[in-house]
């Protein structure tokens, strides 16, 4: 049982190492529309308790944050990296990253096309494998998409291509889709 705990305060984290293992001290980063969040977390871990990095890398945590008014905000996703900073005769100090699942997306350069597909045919294929939802409200035609995770993509009315370099471009795109 460990001596510090999480309770009653209002930043904590879950970990697949247990309750209480690492204790949360400090949280930052970004979220913004149609992009990507990135936030990095400090860590204090008892000095008697052993980390191994290997248990905590790519698996998924959630930070629960406590705001004024009593509510809880949760931010869900995977420790992209861990590192240890420091040492003293209490604890160990540890910094992390946490990414969205989606961001596995980025670590692979896969091109494809897509053609004659509706968006959420095409949602349902690039994100197949993935643990991730998404909601589509919308009516949505068939498209030709050119897909290419290294560049932003572009979306084409079939049948409307022109070319410019590598990349095929529509003079009238429907709609972007980046996972970047």
């Amino acid at each position: 049982m460990p001596i510090y705990t999480q309770a009653n305060r209002p930043l904590c984290i879950k970990t697949p190492l247990g309750q209480d293992v690492l204790l949360l001290t400090g949280f930052r980063g970004h979220e913004t529309i149609s992009q990507l969040f990135d936030f990095q977390v400090d860590f204090l871990a008892e000095a008697t308790n052993e980390i191994h990095f290997d248990r905590i890398i790519g698996q998924n945590v959630t930070v629960e944050l406590r705001l004024a008014n009593e509510e809880k905000r949760y931010f869900n996703g995977l420790i992209k990296r861990f590192s240890q900073r420091g040492r003293d005769e209490t604890f160990v100090h540890f910094s992390a990253a946490i990414v969205p699942k989606l961001w596995l997306l980025t670590r692979k350069f896969r091109s494809r096309i897509f053609q004659h597909l509706s968006v959420p045919d095409i949602l349902r294929q690039v994100l197949a494998g993935l643990d991730v939802s998404y909601e589509l409200s919308a009516t949505y035609y068939q498209v030709t998409i050119v897909f290419n995770t290294a560049r932003p993509t572009s979306i084409l009315p079939a049948g409307s291509w022109k070319r410019r370099g590598s990349t095929i471009f529509s003079s009238m795109a429907t709609a972007v889709i980046k996972c970047s």
